[in-house]
């Protein structure tokens, strides 16, 4: 909430509007950080990664009861479950205006390029079936990626008409200051969650190739286990580690190991390699917008 939307709620407040946000898992400290966002934190129990209908179909009952509560005028909502269930939930509890952000379509529709297996075939028709019926209730959806708009388009998900297309979202500048690239010792780093998609084992598996013949170059990892079920455990995390092949501490602060790398590494599965463009005004700092942009493929 405050990492990726907090320019979006300080700039939405700085208009004078109520932003309410609803989240699970808050503490003390982010209670404050999104307070001194300007936002009001609401406690909303959602499991993001957990798979039982019957505890989903609570949860969505639970926030249409909340936001009815709540009178919003405008839902926002991102990431796969807040999607379809906010969503969902900001219609049957009356709110006006719907919009919801797709940043990547996740799991289930993950191909590794030796087809889909049987079970995970039958989640994404019902992930595309709950899609629809939440995104034909919202305004507009915005992508950060043509190829998902395209790809819950084709599959009748998605009215092509409500989809808004940002190109990546884009960072405060100011806050992330270019740096020379570090070239001894060489090294290469990928930040990502720990998932099997984000292209986790392909850089293992090249990092081991390339320090059986330059031992010094260095590989790193950045990034936090994840519940999901293409994640990728501790224990294999670990034994990478302990073999001298990557560097990995977990979830870390980004902008440090970043000035520390010679090159950043991107091998996702579905997401898009971007060209930075030249910076431009945007309400809330500025940004780069928009990028030069390579299409989803394989790793």
């Amino acid at each position: 909430m405050v990492n990726f939307r907090g320019p979006l709620i300080r700039a939405l407040a700085a208009r004078g509007l109520t932003v309410l946000a609803l989240a699970p898992d808050y503490d003390a400290r982010t209670r404050a950080e999104v307070r001194a966002l300007g936002a009001e934190p609401v406690d909303f129990a959602l499991s993001r990664a957990g798979m039982n209908p019957f505890a989903d179909g609570v949860a969505a009952i639970g926030l249409a009861v909340l936001l009815r509560r709540l009178r919003a005028d405008v839902s926002f909502a991102y990431s796969v479950k807040p999607v379809i269930y906010g969503t969902l939930g900001a219609w049957a509890a009356g709110v006006p205006r719907r919009h919801a952000l797709i940043e990547g379509l996740g799991y289930v529709f993950v191909d590794a390029g030796d087809g889909l297996p049987a079970g995970r075939r039958l989640l994404r028709w019902a992930v595309l079936r709950l899609y629809a019926l939440a995104l034909g209730r919202a305004a507009k959806v915005f992508f950060v990626n043509a190829d998902d708009a395209g790809e819950l388009a084709a599959a009748g998900a998605l009215d092509p008409g409500k989809a808004v297309n940002l190109g990546g979202i884009g960072l405060d500048l100011a806050e992330w200051p270019q740096a020379p690239a570090v070239e001894k010792p060489l090294t290469f780093l990928l930040v990502a969650r720990l998932l099997a998609e984000k292209g986790i084992r392909e850089y293992v598996a090249a990092a081991r190739q390339v320090k059986a013949a330059h031992p010094d170059v260095r590989f790193r990892l950045a990034g936090s286990l994840d519940s999901n079920p293409g994640g990728i455990s501790g224990e294999e995390a670990d034994a990478w580690a302990a073999e001298g092949i990557v560097e990995w501490a977990g979830h870390v602060p980004v902008r440090p190991w970043l000035a520390e790398a010679s090159v950043f590494v991107l091998p996702s599965y579905r997401a898009r390699a971007c060209r930075a463009a030249p910076r431009r005004p945007w309400p809330w700092g500025a940004r780069s917008l928009p990028p030069t942009c390579r299409g989803a493929g394989t790793p």
